[in-house]
C-alpha cells in the first residue's frame, strides 16, 4: 500500500505543476500579444506620421463670398486625409468647408477646397495643419 501513496503523490505533484505551467503560459501569451499589439500600432502612426507632407499650391480670397478657395497638393509618401486637416486664416480657426471631393488625397495628387464663412475673404496669412502635425503657410491673395 505504501508505494500507491507514493506514486499517486507524484501523479498528484505531477498534474499540479503542469497546471501551473499552462496558467503561466496562457497569463504571459496574453501579455505579449498586447504588447506587440501596441508597437504595431505606435509603428504604424510613426510612418503615417513621417509620410505626411502637404503643400498649399495656392489661396485665393473672396471678399463678397466670406470664402477662402485654397489648392493642396500631397507632397508625401502616405494618403492625406482631407477631412481631418485645421485651417487657419489670421490664426484663427476655421472649421467651415466646402467643395470637397476627394476625402484621401493620394500622394503626388491635388485637391481644392473652400474655407467657409471667413469675414471678408479672409486676407492674410493661411495655416494649414494636419492631425500628424504636418503644416504649411501661404498668404492669402485677394
Amino acid at each position: 500500500m505504501k508505494g500507491i501513496a507514493d506514486i499517486i503523490a507524484i501523479i498528484l505533484i505531477l498534474l499540479i505543476t503542469v497546471s501551473l505551467a499552462a496558467l503561466a503560459w496562457l497569463w504571459f501569451s496574453g501579455i505579449f500579444g498586447e504588447l506587440t499589439g501596441s508597437v504595431g500600432n505606435a509603428t504604424r502612426g510613426g510612418t503615417q506620421a513621417i509620410g505626411t507632407k502637404f503643400t498649399i499650391e495656392s489661396a485665393i480670397g473672396y471678399g463678397t463670398a466670406s470664402k477662402v478657395g485654397v489648392v493642396v497638393r500631397n507632397t508625401g509618401s502616405v494618403d492625406l486625409n482631407l477631412q481631418k486637416l485645421a485651417t487657419y486664416v489670421n490664426n484663427t480657426l476655421y472649421t467651415g468647408r466646402e467643395g470637397l471631393v476627394v476625402v484621401n488625397l493620394a500622394p503626388g495628387s491635388f485637391a481644392n477646397f473652400n474655407v467657409t464663412n471667413v469675414p471678408s475673404g479672409g486676407c492674410g496669412p493661411l495655416r494649414v495643419t494636419a492631425e500628424t502635425g504636418a503644416e504649411d503657410t501661404l498668404s492669402i491673395t485677394c
